[in-house]
């Protein structure tokens, strides 16, 4: 809060739903469940559902999830999504129980994100405090049984067991009060170019523009950034007209953002699952140095923090409309002088000419 004003949040996906859901249907959104897109004509602007049913717009927002079909309809090609040969491990415990345990209760006091580093595998864990669960996420590689496991599906605590053993034993502990398991493959999207078609009247959004590892927790918090951004910009226009530009610009800003925090997401996969060795314990050395630029905990990293977390996505939006506005106006302004040149120009050879008859 000191830092950045606001808070680190950790929410619950259904949660979070529900909250934009709620939100949404407040400021009149129509909102259409079971509704799947057969089809997008770019050139005319418009949707059709597999009802049939016919929407037409301004601006077209592909915000699909990472198996977007809008996506693929940008590109005019299937765009498989690419296995990253991870697997994810999810478990969710109540806090209660948790707290009779006595080396669990620093991991819930204060409430604080945790994480674990080891070969090929990383844990992580946070409370869910409205609810008071606690949720732990378990990575590591995929075996090949486990290989294009779309999920989340059925797993066992004794294949965790026998993934982790020998690591910290609160995390032992944390297993042993676990009830079920589900695990999943995790995919990310291939790289394309661009997020938008040529017309400008049709851009993705959220993971099926940048779809990324979750070793930086920033898939949700990137797809927001891009709707605050996208939502500035639009609400600047000020005539149909100006929509491309705030197409053109909501990519001009997002992309090399999204991207960058993609890049750093898997540098974080390899970084916390060094095996043992070399690198491995330089890393843990530099672990027990206060933070500096480049330290491996990214989240106490003096530099990478602020740039992620202190990003204000309205204002700079913001900012580059009124830059280019400004632009915009030196461009006109310039013209202008020049159209009254050439006018007066002419005008002058008018004069003449007439003056010769």
């Amino acid at each position: 809060m000191e830092t950045y004003g606001y808070p680190h949040f950790d929410i619950h996906r259904a949660d979070l739903h529900r909250v934009l859901y709620e939100e949404a249907s407040s400021l009149g959104v129509d909102i259409r469940l079971n509704a799947s897109v057969a089809n997008i004509d770019i050139p005319k602007t418009t949707v059709r559902l597999d009802s049939g049913e016919i929407f037409a717009g301004s601006v077209i927002i592909g915000a699909d999830g990472q198996k977007s079909k809008c996506r693929e309809i940008l590109l005019g090609r299937p765009d498989p999504l690419l296995q990253s040969g991870d697997l994810g491990f999810r478990i969710v415990l109540r806090a209660a129980d948790m707290r009779e345990r006595p080396e669990l209760r620093s991991l819930l006091e204060p409430p604080n994100i945790n994480a674990w580093f080891g070969p090929h595998s990383h844990v992580v864990s946070y409370l869910l405090q409205k609810d008071d669960l606690f949720n732990v996420f378990l990575g590591g590689p995929e075996d090949k049984a486990d290989l294009g496991t779309i999920g989340p599906q059925r797993a066992t605590i004794e294949e965790l067991e026998a993934r982790f053993a020998g690591w910290d034993p609160r995390l032992k502990s944390l297993l042993e009060l676990a009830q079920e398991t589900r695990k999943w493959t995790m995919f990310r999207g291939s790289d394309i170019l661009t997020w938008s078609s040529p017309q400008k009247n049709f851009t993705l959004l959220g993971d099926a523009a940048h779809g990324m590892l979750p070793y930086l927790g920033q898939g949700a918090a990137q797809s927001f950034e891009d709707a605050v951004a996208l939502s500035t910009l639009l609400s600047k226009c000020t005539h149909p007209s100006e929509l491309r530009k705030a197409v053109v610009l909501y990519e001009q800003l997002r992309f090399p953002r999204a991207m960058e925090v993609r890049r750093r997401s898997h540098e974080v996969r390899a970084t916390h699952g060094y095996p043992d060795g070399p690198l491995q314990e330089e890393r843990d050395r530099l672990l027990n140095l206060p933070p500096f630029k480049e330290y491996p905990n990214v989240w106490a990293d003096p530099v990478f923090q602020p740039w992620l977390w202190g990003y204000d996505a309205a204002s700079e939006a913001g900012k580059l409309w009124d830059s280019c506005q400004s632009e915009d106006t030196r461009v006109a302004d310039f013209a202008l002088r020049v159209l009254r040149r050439l006018l007066s120009s002419a005008y002058s050879l008018l004069i003449q000419a007439l003056r010769r008859l």
